[in-house]
This record gives C-alpha cells, structure tokens and sequence, in this order.
C-alpha cells in the first residue's frame, strides 16, 4: 500500500485533533504507516480532499466508506465497534438507535432517506456557492449541514470524524483554509450542536482564527472576497490583520438568535 511522505502539518493537526475529541490517542500520524493513501483516517482524508478540490458531488456510498476507512482504523488500534456497522448507515439492516447526550438521533428506519436528500441538499448547495461565493454564505453552509449531518447522526459509531471530514471537504470546496475542530474546543463546540445558529456561530469563531493571520499566507482568500478590510496593526508592525465585516456582523445576529 502506497504511503504519503509530503504530508502538510495542518492536515496532522486536523487528524490528530478530532481523534482526541473522541478520546482516541494512541494513533501517530507522524508514522508514515499510518498515512497510506487509500486507508484509515489520513486515506479517507485525503480521499475527501481530492473530490473537493476536482468539485466532484458527494454521493452517500462515499461518504459511508470514508466512515469505513475511519472506523476500520480504529479497530486496528483497539478501539471497538461492530463489523457490521463498518461502512453502513443505521437502517433496518442495521436496526441500531443512538443517543448522544440529551439528543435523540432519528431512528434508524428513517436514516437512509434523511441521508439521501442530506446529500442532495448539500450538492444543490454547493453548486450555487461555486458560482457566487461569499464569506457569509460558506460559514452558514458550514455551520447548517456540519450540525445537521451530526443531527442525524447517520452511523453507529465514526459520526464526529466522519463529519468533520465533511466539514472540510465543504471548506476545501469554498476555497476556504482546513478548519481544525481541537480537544480544547469542545467547552464551546458541543453546545453549538444544539441549533443550526449556533453551529454558525462556531463555524465563523473557526473561520476568523484562520483569517486573522501572522504570516499573510491566506492573501489568496482575502482576494477572493473583495469586501474584506487589510489593515496594518500598529501595535505589530508589519503584520497582517484580515477583518470579515459581514461575517462579524452576521455572527452578532446569529449570537441574538440562539436561545438560551
């Protein structure tokens, strides 16, 4: 099996950081074995990366078999779940309920057809943000179908990896930079689960800690949205500052919205 050795240290992180959120840590992806191309976790990665930047439609047996590549990774290192739930949605052959926290998932007779226009959903959408892309638009594309895939929460086991891959395969479609959800966040990225608004709100909170930037590397996005204000920071002489206005201004409304 072919591995990759050019690997980008922000993909790592990304990896590494929604394992922890799952509390699995004994998987090194500094380990070229465990960065096979067409395999685990970086494959399915990868595999999620490639399809966004050629602009390809999801389908749902892909999704499903980035979420076998994950899980069977995780069974290498140990950590359980049924064969049979291995590249599978929840459905009346795979007849399992799940409950994360105080919310109920759909049960799993309705699984397949709420994935299937998820997925449809999502291409229509996409579609129209190839054409005309702004910065208000991606956060919410992010934050509505990221808090609806884990609301339906379509598989037994592998939905927070496998829609974080998601999440990015939406941001790498956008032209937007990899979005790391970390251990760290989890105080304010759990809540947000609870409302499409606040998963929004999250998902903006993410997109300014990549735009507000040291190294000016993410120039190419700045010039993609016209409307942004660069700015000199006086108090950091020679350092970039990337304001999003109408992201910040949509954020407070969205910050209004969400009940307590």
């Amino acid at each position: 099996m072919k591995n990759d050795r050019n690997v980008d240290a922000r993909c790592l992180e990304l990896l590494r950081e929604s394992d922890a959120i799952e509390n699995i840590t004994n998987i090194n992806y500094e380990l070229p074995r465990n960065r096979q191309l067409k395999k685990g976790h970086y494959g399915a990665f990868q595999e999620s990366q490639r399809l966004a930047r050629e602009y390809q439609p999801l389908n749902l047996e892909e999704l499903c078999r980035w979420q076998g590549m994950i899980t069977s990774d995780q069974l290498k290192y140990g950590h359980e779940i049924p064969l049979n739930a291995v590249a599978h949605l929840r459905s009346p052959n795979l007849p399992i309920n799940v409950r994360v926290g105080e919310h109920v998932a759909p049960v799993f007779s309705e699984v397949p057809a709420l994935m299937e226009t998820f997925v449809a959903d999502l291409n229509q959408q996409l579609a129209t943000m190839k054409s005309s892309p702004n910065i208000v638009g991606i956060v919410s594309v992010l934050g509505d179908f990221f808090q609806r895939f884990e609301a339906i929460h379509p598989f037994v086991d592998g939905n927070g990896r496998t829609g974080r891959l998601l999440l990015n395969y939406i941001a790498t479609w956008c032209k937007c930079p990899l979005i790391v959800v970390r251990l760290k966040d989890r105080p304010t990225f759990y809540p947000a689960h609870r409302s499409k608004k606040a998963m929004r709100l999250f998902m903006g909170e993410k997109i300014q800690e990549v735009a507000v930037n040291r190294e000016g590397d993410l120039l190419p996005l700045v010039k993609q949205y016209e409307f942004s204000a660069l700015y000199q920071d006086p108090a950091i002489p020679g350092q970039l500052i990337i304001e999003w206005h109408e992201l910040i201004q949509a954020m407070d409304a969205w910050k209004s919205e969400i009940p307590n």
